[in-house]
């Protein structure tokens, strides 16, 4: 939980550069070198040709969930329902 709502983006913008650089590392040195994945299963967030700011703000604008200390998330996936939220955060 953050102070504020810049608090809370910095904080998880840094968690979430950081679990991109492993999982960008970790599929480069794990697949074998003949594995491809299928163009439409790639996006911002999990595309290593992409810049690392991009897939940030890709991941923090449609698949994360933040928000200041109290209240509900200020910023989550449009996709998202109270119901979800509700139920995600148990």
């Amino acid at each position: 939980m953050a102070e504020s709502q810049a608090q809370a983006e910095d904080e998880l913008t840094a968690a979430l550069l950081e679990t991109r650089h492993h999982m960008v590392h970790a599929r480069a040195t794990l697949n074998p070198p003949d594995y491809e994945v299928d163009v439409s299963r790639v996006n911002p967030w999990n595309d290593p040709r992409v810049a690392d700011d991009v897939g940030v703000r890709y991941s923090l604008e449609n698949a994360t969930l933040y928000a200041p200390r109290r209240g509900w998330p200020s910023r989550s996936p449009s996709s998202v329902t109270p119901a979800c939220v509700t139920s995600c955060a148990r």
